[in-house]
């Protein structure tokens, strides 16, 4: 972390979150990762990863539901009619009128619950999507997975932990350097 912290900061003054265009601080609700946004980027608009609560819907939803047809309603009622429309106080609702036979269900309940109510203010999906941000770090995931998987991790590649260190500076400045040419398509920047 004390690693990471200073990099975050500098690629994000680099980047001039200072000012001009929104910035977006998108997390897996993780506390820490919302402190260091607190600390480093008090003005950013922090989001909730959608993907990352609708797994957590999931989850939940595997320990409550046998049957896979509630499961999959239940979910859905919860991730696309509710919470991709912004009714957090809805699915509250919802998930606390879910019959409970187990222990175990309760404490799926329980956990869903405290993961949405601790990040209720960065559940404003249709806030974000009419202004045409991202509501999930796909981007980036997918970004990681090019750069990672696709160019370093091919049949027969072999790296060390200096070489392969090495071509990810390389390739990650080559696409961080295309990206700031004025023909970059990117409209927000993610942090």
């Amino acid at each position: 972390m004390e690693e990471f912290k200073p990099r975050l900061w500098a690629e994000g003054f680099r980047r001039g979150v200072q000012g001009k265009e929104a910035t977006l601080f998108l997390g897996d609700g993780s506390p820490w990762v919302w402190n260091l946004a607190d600390e480093l980027f008090p003005h950013a608009i922090q989001v909730l990863d959608y993907w990352h609560l609708c797994e957590s819907v999931w989850k939940a939803s595997h320990l409550i539901f046998t049957d896979e047809e509630e499961k999959r309603h239940w979910v859905e009622n919860i991730t696309e009619k509710m919470l991709r429309q912004g009714k957090v106080d809805e699915v509250i609702k919802t998930i606390k009128s879910t019959t409970i036979r187990t222990e175990e269900e309760k404490k799926a309940v329980e956990t869903l619950l405290g993961y949405i109510e601790n990040n209720r203010k960065r559940i404003n999906y249709p806030f974000l999507e009419q202004k045409g941000y991202p509501i999930g770090s796909g981007i980036t995931e997918s970004a990681c997975k090019r750069i990672v998987g696709a160019r370093h991790k091919q049949a027969g590649v072999r790296w060390s932990k200096t070489g392969v260190q090495k071509m990810l500076n390389l390739v990650s400045f080559m696409d961080i350097a295309l990206c700031d040419l004025p023909s970059c398509s990117w409209r927000y920047r993610i942090f």
